[in-house]
């Protein structure tokens, strides 16, 4: 009687231990790059939040103060504005500036800070006002 022998079976080259290994690791690596992308960009936003509201306080306000009005491109608008208010107008422009940065294209919020820009045509003076 002749024995019949089976031919060796070729492996699924995906069930290899080490390949395995990798697999996870690369699932591993991506998730925590996109874990870390989303705890930076809401980092951001909770400090440019507060950097943009503390422009709402009275020292805030008094601390801006010498910087408007030495600089010759912004020294008119105490002229406009208290300094409160221009101080509340410039924390308001930083947040929407901020959080239109911060916000991916897709986001509700990108969408109405465009609407809040199409209707405020001076926001972008005073974004750029607050780098000088």
């Amino acid at each position: 009687m002749s024995t019949l022998t089976q031919a060796p079976q070729a492996q699924d080259p995906t069930s290899h231990p080490l390949l395995n290994s990798i697999v996870r690791q690369d699932r591993l690596v991506a998730l925590l790059q996109k874990a870390g992308m989303h705890i930076t960009r809401y980092s951001l936003v909770v400090v440019f939040l507060w950097i943009g509201g503390m422009k709402f306080t009275n020292y805030e306000a008094e601390g801006i103060r010498p910087f408007v009005k030495n600089t010759p491109l912004m020294s008119w608008l105490y002229q406009i504005f208290s300094v409160s208010q221009f101080s509340a107008t410039l924390g308001v422009a930083e947040i929407l500036n901020r959080v239109y940065e911060v916000a991916s294209p897709d986001d509700g919020v990108r969408i109405l800070v465009e609407r809040l820009w199409r209707h405020h045509a001076t926001h972008q003076q005073f974004c750029d006002a607050a780098f000088f």
